[in-house]
């Protein structure tokens, strides 16, 4: 008898396979007994489902000799995996034996199996046999697996021989030649329980220690166990042989090989002595490995300070620094104990103008406080002592109250300035936005370059456009200085005495007080004009505006010259007058070398070239209100 439909659903199958099948099924069949059904033809399944488990759409001709099930010329497509093959099964004896070949299937198809999530993968290529039953199935075959991931560890692509001998799977994993792993899995106990070794050759392990810089590279073996269904079973032991922990250009080694042990939840290490250049530290205790990642560890020796930079990129450090204690609590929020000792250290933040060098002083640390105690250094040539204390919260300080004592600090900041002075600070708050307050005495100033960049020190109308690295530090500084204070460039040589509160932030700052000039000269048109009076005033306490007062004047033939300067920094007045007095222009006429008091007596009809150095004389007197203006102030709104 022949059969041949284009439509029928699994529930018409069910009491043939005795499975709980679904699909929309096709084909023809040739029937040559009921009793025992025996057929045999080309079948056809769309979206075909067994026990509730989606199997894709499948072909192949089937042969049925109840009990017995063969499939040839068999395809399995879903999405864009595959599978070929051969399948037999016996309904009675639950006996199995196939072929197959797949690709292009993703390793979470099996999650139903016990896969765990965190096992990732596609299968590109794999050929598999086996005979047996279903329940003690005897397998064998390799498959090629493209970008492998167990959580964070990515392999681009690994192979898997995999053999089967009743229950026991023995798997085989090649992940080039860093790394080989070699288990034995129970398919017939609940979970799947397995054992298993693992050889590692230089093989990278910055990415499980979680560093942002530098590289660990690793060689040694682990023996675990666990189920594969519940990844917090798993537990083991192993040796490191050769190991090297490469930040900037530092390495440490371990002294010998050392042993570990860790679970799901931590690491434990014991007699580890990690060497390099000026660093020599021992290391015991535990490390967690999940979240929140709890330490347990001691620690002592000394450490080159360099490898800091590989937590903190954004900081260079150097010496040494020797430390005797317990690092408890978190990974993100660690819990500090113990003393750490400063040796010849420097420390600076990339791209700031100047650093600490040849620190010396005790760190103590208890829970979350630190406390620093005599640190002494070098900055700029001077001293800086630092006393105080802060708390640790992970990577945050906060509640800081620390002094700092600064003698002879030279700072070379802006370009063409250069300052000595005493401090006696304290920086309070946190890092995110510090307060420094104390006082600055100026020892001494000295300024050589143009003058139109020292008074846009004091005239900058927006200064908050720009981020510097410490524009969130809060100021209330007092600064004075009444001596070696003094601005030489092409036009001026000039003392002063300083005596302002700055306020604010570092991008943003205010200033109140008083500059005056205590003497000094102006240099104009060949003439050398005498400061009598210099004052600038800064009365605006939410931003910095010079109130300008300056008064010179300079012998010129046989008069008295006097220049006067007033108002605020961009709105200045520009005065001149003479002693005996003489009109502005003539002044003018006076300071570029025209006449004298005696050839102004003379009554003589102007000349033609008399016309002339009057044309002259008023371009002049346009040019002095510019240079005057532009050069001296940085602006050219001057009012004469």
């Amino acid at each position: 008898m022949r059969l041949q439909s284009n439509r029928f659903t699994g529930a018409d199958l069910r009491v043939f396979l005795k499975r709980d099948v679904d699909g929309t099924f096709s084909g023809n069949a040739h029937v040559t007994s009921l009793s025992p059904v025996r057929l045999e033809g080309d079948l056809r399944a769309d979206n075909l489902s067994v026990n509730g488990r989606l199997i894709g759409d499948a072909r192949g001709h089937v042969r049925y000799l109840e009990p017995q099930v063969e499939i040839d010329q068999l395809s399995l497509k879903q999405g864009q995996a595959t599978l070929t093959g051969n399948v037999a099964f016996n309904q009675n004896t639950s006996s199995l034996k196939f072929s197959a070949r797949v690709s292009a299937v993703d390793i979470q198809t099996f999650r139903d199996f016990g896969i765990p999530d965190s096992l990732r993968g596609v299968i590109q290529q794999g050929e598999f046999q086996g005979e047996g039953t279903t329940a003690r199935p005897n397998v064998r075959g390799e498959a090629t697996i493209q970008n492998l991931a167990f959580y964070s560890e990515v392999f681009p692509q690994a192979r898997v021989v995999l053999s089967s001998t009743g229950p026991r799977l023995d798997l085989r994993l090649d992940a080039g030649r860093n790394l080989n792993l070699s288990a034995q899995v129970d398919t017939a106990a609940a979970g799947y329980p397995f054992t298993a070794r693992a050889t590692f050759n230089e093989y990278s392990l910055e990415r499980i220690a979680g560093l942002p810089e530098g590289a660990i590279i690793a060689s040694g073996s682990a023996n675990l166990s666990g189920l594969i269904t519940d990844i917090r079973r798993t537990r083991g032991e192993g040796r490191i042989e050769t190991v090297e922990a490469r930040f900037e250009n530092r390495t440490l080694r371990p002294t010998k090989p050392f042993t570990f042990e860790f679970n799901s939840d931590r690491l434990t290490l014991a007699g580890v002595t990690l060497t390099g250049e000026s660093t020599q530290v021992n290391l015991a205790g535990t490390i967690g490995l999940t979240a929140p990642a709890p330490l347990n560890l001691d620690v002592s020796g000394r450490l080159d300070l360099m490898l800091l930079s590989a937590a903190y990129p954004e900081w260079f450090s150097g010496g040494s620094i020797n430390v005797e204690g317990r690092i408890g609590g978190t990974v993100q929020n660690p819990d500090l104990r113990g003393l750490a000792h400063l040796a010849d250290a420097s420390l600076g933040r990339r791209g700031f103008f100047t650093s600490l060098s040849k620190l010396n002083g005790d760190l103590f640390f208890d829970q979350n406080r630190v406390t620093l105690n005599n640190i002494q250094g070098n900055v700029g040539g001077g001293t800086v002592q630092v006393q105080g204390a802060a708390s640790l919260q992970g990577r945050n300080v906060q509640g800081m109250n620390i002094r700092i004592e600064a003698k002879n600090v030279r700072v070379r900041y802006p370009e063409g300035l250069r300052t000595v002075f005493d401090g006696s600070l304290v920086l309070r708050g946190n890092m995110s936005s510090p307060l420094l307050e104390g006082s600055m005495e100026i020892q001494s100033l000295a300024y050589r370059s143009g003058f139109e960049e020292f008074l846009a020190l004091v005239t900058e109308r927006n200064p908050g456009a720009r981020s510097s690295l410490l524009g969130s530090l809060r100021l209330a500084v007092h600064v004075e200085g009444g001596r070696n204070i003094t601005i030489q460039n092409q036009l001026a040589d000039v003392e002063a005495r300083v005596d302002v509160d700055v306020k604010g932030t570092v991008d943003e700052p205010s200033m109140t007080g008083h500059i005056e000039a205590s003497g000094g000269t102006l240099l104009f048109q060949g003439n050398r004009y005498r400061i009598t009076r210099g004052n600038i005033d800064f009365v605006d306490p939410l931003r910095i505006e010079p109130v300008i007062d300056v008064q010179a004047e300079a012998e010129v033939r046989d008069y008295r010259v006097i220049l006067s300067i007033t108002g605020r920094g961009d709105r200045l007045h520009l005065e001149m007058r003479s002693d005996p007095p003489l009109p502005e222009l003539e002044i003018v006429s006076l300071i570029a070398g025209g006449r004298t008091q005696q050839e102004y007596a003379e009554k003589n009809r102007p000349t033609s070239e008399q016309h002339f150095q009057s044309g002259a004389a008023s371009i002049l007197f346009d040019l002095l209100k510019q240079r005057v203006g532009g050069r001296f102030f940085g602006s050219n709104r001057v009012r004469i």
